[in-house]
């Protein structure tokens, strides 16, 4: 339907392309190094999860990370989550921690010197992260994160003054149908 949808429609000069996974669910690290030559004008980019909607400022996380030239930049907020990223007092990535069974990642981190934000699914990514990339296959953009926290700058941009939904499954989309305010974006 994506690629008929796409046929059926002009977008000017915008560059659409598509980066198969019908063969293999690769998960978000998986299918953006899969994409990874898409990104080839050595400038960030966003990524943004297709399962969240927010109105959250694109082009005010973008300037941030500009400014502060980090390998990455996750848009976090302060609201209720089963697992949360942990970042030190500077904002830079620390850690993983899953509130109901206490694992942290990595093991040994002490939580109480760190403030856990739920992530967004927004990032800004410097495309040098492509050389980091070690991992294989199907592999989650947060464990490469968590692995490459301790030698590279990952950013918390964080975001309470914005509205965030999950639209994920279909009862959240028919949810946020019926729910979502007219001002939702304003």
């Amino acid at each position: 339907q994506v690629r008929e949808y796409l046929n059926r429609n002009d977008f000017g000069d915008l560059r659409v392309e598509i980066s198969d996974e019908s063969e293999q669910l690769l998960d978000t690290g998986g299918g953006l190094k899969k994409a990874g030559w898409f990104f080839d004008d050595a400038k960030p980019f966003l990524l943004h999860n297709v399962d969240v909607v927010s109105s959250l400022d694109l082009r005010e996380i973008y300037n941030t990370h500009l400014k502060k030239a980090p390998l990455a930049t996750l848009a976090v907020s302060d609201r209720s989550t089963g697992r949360n990223l942990l970042f030190d007092d500077e904002g830079l990535l620390r850690g993983w921690m899953n509130r109901k069974s206490g694992e942290t990642r990595p093991v040994g981190v002490k939580v109480e010197s760190l403030h856990p934000y739920a992530f967004s699914g927004i990032h800004v990514i410097d495309p040098s992260i492509f050389d980091l990339i070690e991992e294989k296959g199907r592999f989650s953009l947060i464990e490469l994160y968590l692995r490459l926290s301790t030698g590279a700058n990952i950013m918390a941009y964080v975001h309470d003054s914005s509205k965030w939904l999950d639209i994920g499954t279909p009862a959240a989309l028919e949810k946020a149908n019926r729910e979502i305010p007219n001002d939702f974006f304003d």
